[in-house]
């Protein structure tokens, strides 16, 4: 790796594999060329590649910004290869003085995503809208401002495809309509648009929850989603690789603990074969009293994604007994205001 415009005194990298964390350090002569040796049996199971640059005068950590590469880079990584090169060109920095500057550079491994071989992501400090310092209407401001600034770029696609299920339709659809006719017609944006289309015919009045059968993560048998479709029910998409997901446990228990008298609750997880027995070390760690089904069990959970329009995790939706529902945040204070008045007694 190639990096040009900055100085860094050390670089780490990040290896998401299912369940945790690697680190390895980079190597440098010259603190221009950096290289890394992944060993193999952590190159067959990574799906997230982060670099963090560290400079020893600064008490804080930051990482590249990378809007897209010429030829784009889901062309030149391919898992087959033995030796990747990237040149970076450092651009600005941010730091907020907390540790938490800088920007993310992230290589999304091959078949992480089926739509998607490889891709190179970037986040900026305002795309962590779940701080609450800004606003929904500013960071919608935002990534219009970031499409109009950079309608070509593939990269932001990606980013806008994973957290499109957080804007409100009318928004995702302004923001879709302001790339260009090149990025529409890629895979980025004609998901983008198809969920789009879709998304409106889910959430007409009369939409009704698709109640299907997916096996039970204990017994493997197939079993409705909803089991009491006379209760409400909590449906949650999950996995055991998804940080966030994992923090709202301790959430969803508290709930459970409240309302499992009249609120059912139920677990689908998107874990892939590989990862599914971390998946099921999960629920037995946690002692997850709520049930638990299985959508990657035949390798079906790009279609239940689709079918479900889950486009990121955590994902829950609120399903009535007449099956009705609606996406629902329990991290959401009036959301959770909502089940309180639900199930007064």
């Amino acid at each position: 790796m190639n990096i040009e415009g900055i100085k860094f005194d050390s670089i780490k990298a990040g290896l998401a594999i299912p369940g945790k964390w690697v680190i390895y350090p980079l190597k440098t002569d010259d603190y221009v060329n950096w290289s890394l040796q992944i060993p193999d049996s952590i190159f067959t199971q990574f799906f997230i590649l982060n670099f963090r640059g560290y400079e020893a005068d600064s008490s804080s950590h930051f990482v590249f910004r990378i809007i897209d590469t010429i030829p784009p880079i889901n062309s030149i990584l391919t898992s087959n290869e033995k030796n990747i090169h990237i040149n970076l060109l450092y651009i600005t920095k941010y730091d907020p003085g907390d540790g938490s500057g800088g920007y993310f550079f992230r290589i999304m491994k091959e078949g992480t995503d089926p739509e998607i071989p490889l891709s190179v992501i970037f986040e900026v400090k305002y795309f962590d809208w779940g701080d609450g310092k800004l606003s929904y209407e500013e960071v919608v401001d935002n990534y219009q401002k970031l499409v109009v600034k950079y309608p070509d770029s593939y990269a932001l696609a990606k980013v806008v495809k994973m957290i499109i299920d957080w804007f409100k339709i009318e928004d995702a659809e302004k923001i879709y309509n302001l790339f260009s006719d090149r990025i529409k017609a890629t895979d980025q944006g004609l998901f983008l648009k198809n969920y789009i289309e879709r998304e409106r015919d889910f959430t007409k009045p009369n939409a009704k929850f698709d109640n299907i059968q997916l096996p039970n993560w204990k017994t493997e048998k197939p079993e409705y989603i909803i089991q009491d479709t006379t209760k409400t029910c909590l449906v949650v998409f999950s996995a055991s690789w998804c940080g966030p997901c994992r923090e709202e446990i301790p959430l969803l228990k508290e709930i459970y603990k409240q309302y499992h008298s009249n609120l059912d609750m139920v677990y689908i997880s998107t874990d892939k074969k590989e990862t599914m027995d971390a998946w099921k070390k999960l629920m037995e760690k946690e002692e997850i009293p709520w049930r638990s089904v299985l959508a990657g069990y035949d390798n079906e959970n790009g279609k239940i994604s689709e079918k479900y329009f889950i486009s990121s995790i955590p994902t829950t939706y609120l399903v009535k007994p007449d099956g009705s529902f609606e996406a629902f945040d329990v991290r959401d204070k009036d959301n959770q205001e909502k089940l309180k008045n639900m199930f007064k007694k």
